[in-house]
């Protein structure tokens, strides 16, 4: 275990998810079905800040937000095993935007899933985008520590 009780949250759920997986193609494959292939969990918003090491604190969330279309199957079970933590998976993915320069790291690799999450500013620059009052602080707070992002969000800002 680490010291950020969220990735280890995470971690669990994404080894039972992985665990549901491999059980899952070892049944379909014994009755000849397809197998699920390996799946890549791309996490952004605030679950990926509260993953990254920031200098400031970053208030939890109750979603898990990701840019991943996972098949029906893997994505109720990932929403089932967060609900057991009190989290769900966001439904809404499709109109989440990320940068095109959103660079991705590995959380987790497993046999049949592969957990990345999103470079903290390109977060931050999400969360510019769409200007809601709830994200303004947590920009501030960005911004105060790292000024250089002042220059991206008017880039973003102009395009919108």
């Amino acid at each position: 275990m680490n010291d950020n009780p969220f990735i280890d949250l995470l971690k669990e759920t994404f080894v039972s998810l992985n665990d549901f997986i491999a059980e899952y193609n070892s049944q379909i494959f014994s009755e000849g079905g397809i197998r699920i292939q390996k799946q890549t969990v791309k996490i952004v918003g605030q679950s990926a800040l509260l993953c990254a090491d920031l200098p400031f604190p970053v208030t939890a969330t109750m979603d898990l937000d990701t840019v991943t279309i996972l098949p029906d199957v893997v994505a109720r079970k990932l929403d089932d095993l967060l609900s057991e933590h009190g989290l769900r998976l966001e439904t809404d993915s499709h109109l989440i935007w990320m940068p095109e320069m959103t660079q991705y790291k590995i959380l987790f690799d497993f046999d049949c899933v592969q957990v990345l999450i999103a470079d903290p500013q390109s977060v931050i620059l999400s969360k510019c985008k769409f200007d809601r009052l709830k994200d303004r602080k947590l920009i501030e707070d960005y911004r105060r520590y790292f000024p250089e992002v002042d220059r991206v969000i008017k880039k973003i800002r102009k395009k919108t």
